[in-house]
């Protein structure tokens, strides 16, 4: 999977810390990625790495494909099924979205659950959440 992220990162690009909101969930990770490396395809390329280690078995090239279409980097996803033509069954979600303007909204993540809604703006949904540390949360 590491040979697909070197394919991917200069094109992912300045839209690192976007899909990084998507795939990992955790702004102190970006704020990481961002502190320890430098230019954007080598973010693109940490997160990517970092991606795989923290979600593992979730971490698929399907998954990376729909979150590239949530950050609307439709370029990078048709490069995507241009290298795993596997991925080609979803290639007919890349023009809903395109002639749309919408984006793709699946809870389960699994293809035949997919369906295209409104984007939502930056200010309509946060899907960041804060690394909390444990004791937080631990009475002390």
């Amino acid at each position: 999977m590491e040979e697909l992220f070197s394919d991917l990162n200069e094109d992912i690009g300045a839209s690192w810390r976007k899909l990084g909101r998507h795939m990992l969930k955790k702004e102190c990770l970006l704020n990481n990625i961002d502190e320890d490396f430098k230019g954007v395809s080598e973010k693109a390329y940490q997160l990517l790495v970092k991606w795989k280690e923290e979600g593992a078995a979730t971490a698929t090239p399907q998954t990376l494909f729909l979150a590239l279409l949530r950050i609307r980097r439709t370029d990078v996803a048709k490069k995507l099924i241009t290298l795993l033509p596997s991925l080609s069954p979803l290639s007919h979600l890349l023009h809903s979205v395109i002639s749309s303007g919408s984006i793709l909204h699946n809870s389960k993540e699994e293809p035949e659950n997919l369906k295209i809604e409104k984007v939502l703006g930056d200010e309509d949904e946060k899907v960041m959440s804060p690394c909390l540390q444990i004791e937080n949360f631990i009475g002390k």
